[in-house]
């Protein structure tokens, strides 16, 4: 705890600062500020707001178990954010692949037995299967095909969450340490993921789908070379906050 001539500053919960600067950037979007406000000045507000000082939630906080309110698992999240990203974007191509694969198949399929009935178009009891299937299997067919940017969006999503949670999240600084060796972990088991995903593509199982996902193929292609750069990125933001003054933002 730090003491000033009239105020105490303590370390807030890196949870709570990461509300508090939603809030304050909502303020400037909503006009309500000019100017940033200060986090000293959001916790005076909270601090003399009704429901905190006179309702509910101070009644909360002193009378409910702790751990109703500390259980967090923010931090599991950015811990295993890389492993996440590897799993989550090796399984998305995998499984948007072998969809438009058999989409595509059973399109074709469909199609195929269509033109063979053609032979009975004069008989009674006909039915167009050719017109059928375009109009349903071959609808689904068409809308599958957008999944090669899905898996690509959803991928640099990742990427870019994976980069910026460090930006809302300050850690101890022995935290740094733990998160490189997160990193190497990380880089290592992308190795065989890559490898894995190599393989598939070789097999041909899917007709050369995965090849059309052009951007996804690429990222799995190089997944360890892709987790060190986001690693990299991400290391260095957090050693950014690590080193930031504390007292950044002092009150205005």
């Amino acid at each position: 705890m730090i003491e000033t001539n009239k105020y105490k500053i303590i370390k807030a919960h890196p949870s709570f600062v990461k509300a508090l600067e939603e809030i304050r950037l909502q303020r400037l979007i909503e006009g309500i500020d000019k100017k940033q406000k200060s986090l000293s000045r959001l916790t005076l507000g909270i601090a003399r707001h009704p429901e905190f000082k006179n309702g509910s939630v101070k009644n909360d906080l002193i009378h409910a178990p702790l751990k109703d309110f500390l259980d967090d698992t923010s931090g599991q999240f950015q811990t295993f954010s890389l492993f996440t990203f590897i799993i989550v974007a090796f399984m998305a191509v995998i499984l948007f692949a072998g969809l438009i694969y058999v989409m595509g198949l059973l399109n074709t399929t469909f199609e195929n037995v269509g033109i063979n009935n053609e032979i009975n178009a004069n008989q009674s009891m006909y039915v167009n299967l050719t017109q059928a299937s375009q109009n349903t299997f071959g609808k689904v067919n068409e809308s599958t095909q957008g999944l090669r940017l899905v898996a690509l969006t959803l991928i640099f999503s990742l990427i870019m969450v994976n980069v910026l949670i460090n930006f809302s999240i300050k850690q101890h600084p022995a935290y740094f340490f733990i998160y490189i060796l997160i990193v190497i972990l990380a880089i290592l088991f992308a190795v065989p993921i890559s490898n894995a995903f190599y393989d598939i593509e070789q097999t041909n199982i899917f007709n050369g789908t995965l090849n059309s996902f052009t951007g996804s193929e690429f990222i799995l292609l190089n997944l360890p070379e892709v987790v060190l750069v986001m690693g990299i990125l991400g290391a260095i933001i957090m050693f950014i906050n690590i080193v930031k003054s504390p007292n950044e933002g002092g009150l205005s």
